[in-house]
């Protein structure tokens, strides 16, 4: 059985090995990606990271500039919905930020690329399923019996199909709009009667400064408060941690209590990780964990850390010399599509 599965299953297991290498490989085109000295895309987020077919989802763009408000920008949504969709993906589908020295995710048919309009958001509408099917007919067409009905079946069933969503930050050039960059998401569609959501949004200490929570009075889109209502200040030069705490309810929460990390049979009730659906290299079905990381970016002072992950998830930010403020930003991924952001101002004194 395994090897007849592995022989059937081939055509979509080569798309998907591509789309784990894809995630596994930093994000390229960035030296000291964790300080923003260029325009930036930091995440790209969805309401409703798996959906339901002919579901929608509202996308939402976290960017960063370096110049603040000093130049006009404006952002362009389009999706990829093709015969890529069904193979578990494409270079890209991580959902990384792509660099101007790497070429992004494209869309091999061409009118499979949906125009989603411009703005701060954009709503996306899943494949109603009469669409999927053709998707499905398309691709069984073009790879003959090999791949038994049943297969793609159980497939959209328990793992599901994944469209690219891209978005483009321009700014008014003497030529013409100029890309300033490039972000991609994957957003995924499936049957599964338990889809995947997002993170709790963010909340996280200071050192001894305080806690800033997305949950805290003030808090709007992706603007983090101070919980107290007290400014967030740092001593210049001065070395603090910095601690994620997903679960605002408990702020003793204790990220090495957490039960996913030795979990691999999915029966957890971690607050921030879900099980999801995957197809293995062998061409089994099964069900695995998500794996929360934290990116962290700052326009100032020195992070030990770009990235941070779960259970030893905390991090270390050391001041710049030179009084002044300092944006932060921290992004949460669960490994599945789910994304949830923040940024905050800190004063350095």
């Amino acid at each position: 059985m395994r090897a007849n599965a592995s022989r059937h299953t081939a055509p979509l297991l080569g798309l998907a090995l591509i789309a784990l290498l894809a995630a596994c490989l930093p994000d390229p085109g960035f030296d000291e990606r964790d300080h923003v000295k260029t325009p930036r895309i930091l995440a790209v987020l969805a309401d409703k990271p798996e959906l339901a077919p002919g579901e929608s989802a509202t996308m939402s763009v976290l960017f960063a500039d370096p110049r603040g408000g000093g130049r006009p920008v404006r952002f362009r949504w389009s999706a990829c919905v093709g015969l890529e969709s069904l193979g578990g993906g494409g270079p890209g589908f991580s959902g990384a930020q792509f660099g101007m020295m790497e070429a992004p995710p494209g869309c091999g048919d061409p009118g499979a690329r949906l125009t989603l309009g411009e703005g701060e958001t954009a709503v996306l509408a899943a494949p109603p399923a009469a669409q999927i099917d053709l998707l499905v007919a398309q691709f069984r067409a073009r790879v003959g019996e090999a791949i038994p009905v049943e297969f793609i079946e159980k497939l959209l069933d328990e793992v599901g199909i994944q469209i690219t969503v891209q978005v483009e930050a321009l700014t008014p050039g003497d030529a013409g709009d100029v890309t300033l960059i490039t972000g991609f998401k994957r957003v995924f569609v499936s049957r599964r009667a338990e889809r995947g959501t997002n993170p709790p949004r963010p909340r996280f200490a200071i050192g001894e400064d305080g806690v800033v929570s997305a949950y805290a009075a003030g808090s709007a889109g992706f603007d983090c408060a101070s919980e107290s209502g007290a400014p967030i200040e740092v001593r210049a030069g001065a070395t603090v941690a910095l601690r994620p705490d997903p679960t605002p309810d408990i702020p003793d929460d204790d990220a090495d209590d957490e039960p996913w990390a030795g979990d691999p049979m999915c029966t957890d009730t971690d607050p921030v990780t879900e099980c999801y659906g995957v197809l293995d290299p062998q061409g089994f079905f099964a069900r695995k964990p998500e794996n929360a990381f934290y990116t962290w970016n700052v326009t100032g002072g020195t992070l030990a850390e770009g990235t941070t992950s779960r259970p030893t998830r905390d991090n270390e930010w050391t001041a710049p010399t030179t009084p002044g403020e300092v944006t932060m930003w921290v992004v949460t991924r669960d490994g599945h599509g789910g994304t949830s952001a923040c940024r905050t101002t800190i004063t350095v004194r």
